[in-house]
């Protein structure tokens, strides 16, 4: 049996629901139908095996199929479409036509892509934006969001399309992996120059990541070879601050939960 509760209406109301195996509904008694048949209260099998209830049936003037809505997601039923209870318990979010996380969820609203333009345009100055910075951008209702950005800046969505957005701005104004190069190196001489390497070789840095000029990602801790690292090394030693020329790749690690999904497996 899988259960998990949802929250329905005002944040304070919880429901638990419970799927159940089709081997395991059969041996309960638990009567149950296909779910293209199913009435509202009644159980239905999903086409991955599994039997779920039913909380809603309608049909809408503007849909050729049938609104349904079950404990973990909603489907209308077209020919073509199937009812997979897995998919949204493999991410553990459930609700909706596809089991898409709080994270895929907020990429697609425009306050989130206003963030990542101006993340983008950071990029493209040598910059690298922080959250308070990007704040200001996401929303503007004068609170602290510092939380929900961090959040979305470590999944792999926001990766993705920042990796995106920045090679298309590269492709208009002609950006090659030998201009990269010469960024890294300038902001390499005026953080020097400066005696404060941190924001420019940051944004350098995110720029050489954002153009995939990285090895491929693993756990490893790798120095930058290069047939000037003599050269820069030499100057950098100088300065009172010495530049550990030191790359850590680490592979994508992305945790995060729903906060409206709490969830919980019985065998």
């Amino acid at each position: 049996m899988y259960s998990f509760k949802r929250r329905v209406g005002n944040q304070n109301n919880w429901v638990w629901h419970e799927v159940h195996l089709q081997e395991d509904a059969d041996k309960k008694g638990i009567k149950y139908v296909e779910w293209r048949k199913c009435d509202v209260g009644k159980w239905g099998l999903t086409d991955d095996g599994f039997v779920a209830k039913c909380t809603d049936v309608k049909k809408y003037k503007k849909a050729t199929g049938k609104f349904f809505r079950f404990s973990f997601g909603d489907v209308f039923d077209y020919k073509t479409t199937k009812l997979n209870f897995l998919p949204y318990w493999d991410k553990q979010c459930f609700g909706g036509l596809k089991p898409r996380t709080w994270i895929e969820k907020e990429l697609k609203q425009p306050r989130a892509q206003a963030m990542i333009q101006a993340y983008v345009q950071g990029v493209l100055e040598g910059k690298d934006l922080s959250s308070n910075e990007l704040s200001l951008h996401y929303r503007k209702d004068g609170l602290d969001h510092r939380w929900a950005i961090k959040k979305i800046k470590k999944s792999k969505e926001w990766k993705g399309m920042i990796k995106k957005e920045v090679r298309e701005a590269f492709a208009d104004k002609d950006f090659s992996e030998k201009d990269a190069l010469e960024v890294v190196f300038n902001a390499i001489e005026i953080a020097k120059n400066k005696s404060d390497p941190s924001n420019m070789l940051r944004g350098a840095e995110n720029l050489i990541s954002l153009l995939d000029m990285k090895p491929p990602k693993q756990a490893i801790t790798k120095s930058i070879e290069m047939n000037q690292l003599s050269a820069i090394e030499g100057q950098i030693e100088k300065e009172e601050k010495k530049l550990k020329l030191v790359e850590k790749i680490e592979g994508d690690s992305v945790e995060y939960s729903d906060a409206e999904e709490e969830v919980t497996e019985a065998v």
